[in-house]
């Protein structure tokens, strides 16, 4: 347990022992720990670009505890871009979301990658954001692309309130239908990747996504290559989108081939590239 977890009594009782034990002066040392616990605290040193990443440092606990109470003590939080990788840390996907909801309209870039279980929440505390992001990117630390959000009526807030803005949107594990249902439109997107699990209908989805430059549909079964081939087969929609990526943990070539991939570019306008799995099929 951090000293700081104890009651204030028993901190002093604590430093006195050690102080008649070993002859020292604390008092420089303390002046130290609180000039760096302010230095902490400033929200000042809290603007522009905030990063959380995991290690495998054991000191790491300790620093994530003083962190947690310099966020703690902030009515709110001035910076743009927030970047965060936890991979299995619960305190430090904790902190990440603590951050989130401290933060100010100046937020415009969100890069975060936390347990799949975590995914639902962090879409509600989007939710509760005055902000409209340029970026957002929500990955899972644990297992992507093998699952999809359900129930996510109570995410979608986040995506409408920046619909007009958001020029790059990386949300694997949301499914594409939920957003079909509505009529949104996100005029400045350039790059979507999303999980494609359910029928869409193109026309729409293109009505949603006009100036898509880079298009990533991920895929938790096989049996949803066949709406991606529904897409490549409408000539109607093109000149669309210039790059389209199909991810799956599953192996596609025994289920689309180069041929078929290299045909869709030769007759669909404006389509440079195909990458399915390892294949890349590009024209010159």
């Amino acid at each position: 347990m951090l000293i700081l977890g104890l009651p204030s009594e028993i901190q002093f009782i604590i430093i006195s022992y050690i102080k008649q034990d070993n002859h020292l002066d604390l008092a420089p040392l303390a002046q130290t720990c609180t000039y760096y616990n302010k230095l902490l605290s400033d929200k000042f040193n809290w603007k522009h670009t905030i990063k959380l990443v995991q290690t495998d440092d054991n000191a790491q606990q300790y620093q994530l505890d003083y962190l947690m109470l310099a966020v703690n003590r902030q009515s709110s939080m001035n910076y743009n871009q927030l970047s965060s990788i936890a991979i299995n840390d619960k305190q430090l996907a904790r902190l990440t979301l603590n951050i989130l909801k401290k933060s100010s309209r100046n937020l415009k870039v969100i890069q975060v990658c936390l347990p799949f279980e975590l995914h639902a929440e962090l879409y509600q505390t989007l939710s509760c954001l005055d902000t409209q992001l340029i970026h957002l990117s929500i990955r899972d630390s644990t297992c992507e692309y093998k699952r999809a959000l359900n129930n996510v009526k109570s995410c979608l807030l986040p995506l409408i309130q920046s619909q007009s803005t958001l020029q790059t949107l990386d949300i694997p594990s949301f499914p594409s239908h939920e957003l079909c249902y509505q009529h949104y439109r996100f005029p400045k997107l350039k790059s979507l990747t999303i999980a494609l699990n359910h029928d869409v209908i193109w026309s729409q989805f293109k009505n949603m996504f006009p100036n898509l430059i880079e298009l990533t549909f991920i895929i938790t079964h096989l049996s949803q290559l066949t709406l991606v081939k529904s897409l490549l087969s409408d000539v109607s929609l093109f000149p669309w989108f210039k790059r389209l990526s199909i991810v799956s943990h599953e192996p596609l070539k025994q289920h689309v081939s180069k041929e078929e991939l290299k045909s869709s570019l030769l007759q669909l306008e404006g389509l440079r590239r195909i990458t399915a799995g390892w294949d890349i099929i590009a024209l010159s």
